[in-house]
C-alpha cells in the first residue's frame, strides 16, 4: 500500500498558531475538555442571548472552536479527539487564523468572558444593511439575526 503524507505537513517546524475546529453536535464541551488535558490551549468564545427574555449564554460560533496548534503531534492529537470532526481549511489542509482575530474577539468579551449584544446598533430581521469592510465589501443584505 502507498504511504500517505499527513496533510498538516506544512505544521512542522512552526509556531503555535490558532486554528478552527469543528465539533460535532453538542460536543463541544467534550472536546473542550480532552483538548485541556492534552495541554491545548483552546478558545471558545460565549455570547449572551435572550430567548423568551431569558438571558443564556450559547458559543458564538456552534459547533466550532479555536486551538493553538504548534506542530504536527498536535494537529494529530486534535483531530482524533473524541467529539471533533476536523480542522477548518482548503481541502485537507488546515488553515491558520490570524491572531487578531483572536484578540479582536476577545476585546469584545466583558469580564465574564461573556459577549454582550451591542445596545448601539440595534437591527431587527430582514433590516436591509450594507456590508463596510472586508471580502464583501459595498455589499447590501438583509440582517437575519
Amino acid at each position: 500500500m502507498p504511504e500517505r503524507s499527513l496533510p498538516d505537513t506544512d505544521l512542522v517546524g512552526c509556531s503555535s498558531r490558532w486554528y478552527v475546529v469543528h465539533a460535532k453536535p453538542h460536543k463541544e464541551l467534550l472536546v473542550l475538555a480532552r483538548l485541556g488535558e492534552a495541554g491545548i490551549t483552546t478558545y471558545r468564545p460565549l455570547l449572551l442571548t435572550f430567548a423568551r427574555d431569558k438571558p443564556r449564554v450559547v458559543s458564538l460560533f456552534p459547533n466550532y472552536l479555536f486551538a493553538r496548534i504548534g506542530c504536527v503531534e498536535e494537529s494529530v492529537q486534535v483531530r482524533y479527539t473524541p467529539g471533533v470532526r476536523r480542522l477548518v481549511g482548503c481541502g485537507d489542509r488546515p488553515c491558520p487564523v490570524d491572531d487578531r482575530l483572536i484578540e479582536l474577539i476577545r476585546s469584545r468579551e466583558g469580564e465574564d468572558g461573556v459577549i454582550r449584544p451591542s445596545k448601539v446598533f440595534r437591527f431587527s430581521p430582514n433590516d436591509q444593511v450594507r456590508i463596510c469592510g472586508g471580502t464583501f465589501h459595498g455589499l447590501r443584505a438583509l440582517f437575519q439575526e
